[in-house]
């Protein structure tokens, strides 16, 4: 490493076992049971969140529609890069806590109407989603808030450990794991 100008942190830098985890961009990676498992960090999901209620926070007085075009790519963003870990049981509870908020900020919107007229106006059915929130523009364009429970998780597949990517023999390896990768991108849309 130092022939390459690199060296590490003392402070940064930490031995670990595997069964007490570590956090590394993040994410957590742990050995639980036996399995290796890696989900997005704790502290990553609750800085997450609170971005979330600070936009809720700043976009008080705002349109539904307006709130959710500021929700969506942030919300996207964020589960995007989760969606290759194990993510969903955070996926879900990410939905419900986003759900409360939303909620209290409807309520408060409309104090003196009641819980089914502010279910009315702000959530609409999807499928098998009851609960989906919900806004039109004034154009009178519907827009909806992303649900991050509906992302599929895709796991990555390994490449055995022998091939090489610059040796001519592992070609048509690498050519075929490209072309089912391209065809399973093509079956997901």
């Amino acid at each position: 490493m130092a022939k390459r100008g690199l060296r590490l942190s003392q402070e940064k830098t930490g031995i670990t076992h595997i069964s007490e985890g570590f956090h590394f961009l993040g994410q957590n990676v742990r050995s639980f049971n036996g399995k290796f498992l890696i989900t997005p960090a704790k502290k990553n999901l609750t800085n997450f969140l609170k971005k979330m209620r600070t936009t809720i926070k700043k976009e008080r007085s705002s349109s539904a529609w307006k709130l959710i075009t500021q929700f969506n790519p942030i919300m996207r963003g964020w589960v995007n890069y989760h969606r290759h870990v194990v993510a969903k049981e955070t996926f879900s509870k990410i939905d419900h806590l986003i759900w409360q908020v939303l909620w209290k900020w409807c309520l408060r919107r409309h104090p003196k109407k009641g819980k089914y007229w502010v279910r009315k106006k702000y959530f609409t059915v999807q499928g098998n989603n009851q609960w989906v929130f919900s806004g039109k523009s004034p154009e009178g364009k519907m827009f909806t808030l992303y649900k991050a429970s509906s992302t599929p998780i895709k796991r990555h597949i390994k490449i055995r450990s022998e091939a090489c990517a610059f040796d001519k023999e592992w070609e048509i390896y690498f050519e075929k794991r490209l072309e089912n990768t391209w065809k399973q991108e093509a079956v997901g849309k």
